[in-house]
Parts: structure tokens; C-alpha cells; sequence
């Protein structure tokens, strides 16, 4: 039987200095936050990237992650952040274009993980994705943070969302069924060369905001 998770009020934007934040209430001292132009972030990012435990399940994201890489998702993401953050400063419930919520950190400030919660077309359907380091696995941490950005993202206008985890990656297929995601469809799709290349099966997840 799935459990649709039940509905929660959108998280507070809260600040620390001149960074917007989601509290991550379930994990104390954890919050999404958005990139930082940092060699800590740089670092955290090859080091998650090319674990190859998180490699093994990666799509988009290069394996191994090389600095290369690292600078060029920096140099994309922080300008864009930037407009959203000024954003948001101005209206906390803002529809932003660009999702500053994206780096799971700890009380340290330490790069434990990253996501992505994005609108993919226009008549309100979100697409989400994610990825935490192995140390952290375990801890629910992956579930509490992707749901905070569920939340946050209904918020400000999301109305469905869904998630694409290969079928044997039964940990994320748990995360989705915690969130109150169904199972839509599988489907064999070709895999990108930078990722080993081949075909996978996949499965879509679904859930109305």
C-alpha cells in the first residue's frame, strides 16, 4: 500500500545574512541551501560526484566528477541563484525562475548533498532529483531534505511533480513511496556515454502537489 504523505504548510525562506535557507526540521543543524562560490563547495561536489556509489546511479551528472566540472555547475548555477535570491529578499513567496534551494548542508556548513526541484513545464508540473553523500546514508536525510523542497516549491506554485529512479535503486523507490509518490510507468531509455553508456530501465513516480 503506498502512504501519501500528508499535507504540510510551505517552509518559512529563512536567513543567514545574505543566504536564504529551508530548515530542514526533521535534522536539526541540516538546511537547503543555495551554491557557494567556495573551493569548500568545489571540494564538496568532486567528492560527492565521485563516489562511485553516487556515480552509480548518476544521469546528468558527469562520473567521475572532475573540478572541470565542478566550476562549470558553479559558474552556471550561482549568477542564476543570484537573481532568485534578490528575489526572494524582496517577496519571500516569490515565483522564482530559478530554484536557490539546491545544497544540502550541515550545521558546519559542509556539502552533505545536493537536489534539484525545478518547474519542467508550464502548466505547473515540477521535476526532482538528488543525490547525498554515502556517509550520510541511512539517516533520512535524502527523504526530509527532497520534502522540504517539495513543500517549498508547492508553495510558490508547483502543482504536480514527478521523479525518474532507475528500477533497481530500490532506496530512492522508498524515498518516493514516502512522499506520497505512485509509480506511473518503466521504461528503457539509452544512457549517456559520460555514465557508462548502454540502456537502463527506469521508472516515473508521480505526485500531485
Amino acid at each position: 500500500m503506498t502512504t501519501t504523505a500528508a499535507p504540510t504548510r510551505a517552509p518559512t525562506v529563512q536567513w543567514d545574512g545574505d543566504e536564504p535557507y529551508l530548515a530542514i526540521t526533521s535534522h536539526p543543524g541540516l538546511r537547503l541551501t543555495p551554491y557557494r562560490d567556495t573551493p569548500a563547495d568545489v571540494a564538496g561536489l568532486i567528492a560527492l560526484g565521485s563516489h562511485p556509489a553516487v556515480g552509480r546511479w548518476s544521469h546528468n551528472r558527469p562520473y567521475p566528477f572532475d573540478p572541470a566540472a565542478a566550476r562549470q555547475r558553479l559558474d552556471t548555477n550561482v549568477p542564476a541563484q543570484a537573481g532568485a535570491i534578490a528575489a526572494l529578499r524582496a517577496d519571500p513567496g516569490a515565483r522564482v525562475a530559478t530554484t536557490p534551494f539546491t545544497v544540502i548542508r550541515d550545521a558546519g556548513g559542509h556539502y552533505v548533498g545536493d537536489l534539484v526541484v525545478r518547474p519542467t513545464e508550464p502548466g505547473g508540473t515540477w521535476s526532482a532529483a538528488y543525490a547525498v553523500h554515502p556517509d550520510f546514508w541511512g539517516r533520512g536525510v535524502g527523504t526530509a531534505a527532497v520534502g522540504a523542497a517539495l513543500d517549498w516549491a508547492r508553495g510558490v506554485g508547483a502543482e504536480r511533480f514527478e521523479i525518474t529512479i532507475q528500477t533497481d535503486n530500490k532506496a530512492s523507490s522508498r524515498l518516493a513511496t514516502k512522499l506520497g509518490f505512485t509509480l506511473a510507468r518503466t521504461e528503457v531509455v539509452a544512457w549517456p556515454a559520460h555514465n557508462g553508456g548502454g540502456e537502463r530501465e527506469v521508472a516515473t513516480w508521480v505526485r500531485e502537489a
